[in-house]
């Protein structure tokens, strides 16, 4: 069952899914406050809000350890903070995955995406390292993939001490962290497979999608381009900083999840496309219906949590290999 979103005609003839819709609602009824409207503070503050009320109920069944990270290969920021969840009774060394959470670089915490992190580890079975890179617009392009590239290096340097077998890590990120996952990806020949959800694959923001989703959701057209501005700023070419990554991809194994209702959803259907074309194993679900920011509301969109079970499925056997 599908519910059309009332409130106003510019609405009318959208079909969102009915585990959303409470929340889609609620929103609108608020008056539809998009991220860019808050400014930089407030957005986070709210994301924060949002993803603690609207998550995953926790799962004890993972170990969880702070860690501060530095690494010889590494760049930019002299320690990265981490959090590092273990999967209970699995083996040793652990498979692991590195994870870099959404927030269109300038919101989002190890917080934020705790209990997503947690399920990933409980059911894949791998033990997953989640990144805190640093954010938009105090530190832009390009301090965070500097940072993922700085915990990666820490991994392989230093995953040993830990229980982790580092030799062939996935990596997995949602929206903006799905495109520093998947830019690892790219330029590292080692990782062994990449799970994304809805990902930042282009800077182009000129699909169909970035048009038809201009008002009444979160993440809009216009917070997209108030996010990468805010990532880009200072580049003479915001297109390098945010590559376009359905432009000769690596066949890297890959889950991927678009929604649609998001303005990227054009771009990570290209860019499943793309990456069957070159070779990669592609395990691709669209949700036609739901809209972007499901895996942090998880909690409360059951349709997250199958999907969530899948992605799990994938990259328990894509470490293993």
């Amino acid at each position: 069952m599908t519910y059309p979103a009332q409130g106003s005609s510019e609405y009318a003839d959208e079909q969102i899914a009915a585990d959303q819709w409470p929340l889609i609602s609620a929103f609108r009824e608020r008056g539809a406050p998009s991220f860019h409207w808050l400014g930089v503070a407030s957005a986070r503050a709210s994301y924060e809000e949002s993803c603690a009320r609207n998550g995953l109920p926790p799962r004890a069944d993972v170990q969880v350890e702070d860690l501060r990270l530095t690494a010889e290969e590494g760049s930019g920021n002299s320690a990265v903070r981490a959090r590092l969840y273990r999967p209970e009774n699995s083996e040793v060394p652990q498979p692991t995955a590195l994870f870099f959470h959404g927030g269109g670089w300038v919101m989002g915490s190890l917080d934020t995406h705790d209990s997503l992190c947690r399920r990933l580890a409980a059911e894949a079975k791998t033990a997953v390292l989640a990144v805190d890179y640093r954010l938009s617009p105090e530190h832009p392009h390009p301090a965070p993939l500097e940072d993922a590239r700085t915990a990666l290096a820490w991994l392989r340097e230093n995953g040993h001490r830990h229980g982790l077998d580092a030799e062939n890590p996935a990596v997995a990120g949602d929206s903006a962290g799905g495109h520093i996952a998947a830019a690892l990806a790219r330029e590292d020949p080692h990782i062994a497979g990449q799970l994304l959800l809805y990902p930042v694959v282009s800077a182009a923001a000129d699909t169909a999608s970035y048009r038809r989703l201009s008002r009444g959701f979160p993440l809009t057209a216009a917070t997209m381009r108030w996010f990468m501005d805010l990532y880009t700023d200072g580049c003479t070419e915001p297109g390098k900083a945010i590559a376009d990554l359905t432009a000769n991809p690596r066949p890297v194994p890959t889950f991927l999840c678009t929604v649609g209702h998001d303005p990227l959803c054009d771009d990570g259907i290209a860019y499943a496309g793309a990456l069957a074309r070159a070779g990669a194993e592609v395990r691709h679900i669209h949700l036609p219906q739901h809209a972007h920011g499901i895996f942090t509301s998880a909690g409360v969109v059951p349709t997250a949590e199958r999907v969530l079970a899948h992605a799990c499925a994938f990259l328990r056997d894509v470490v293993k290999r």
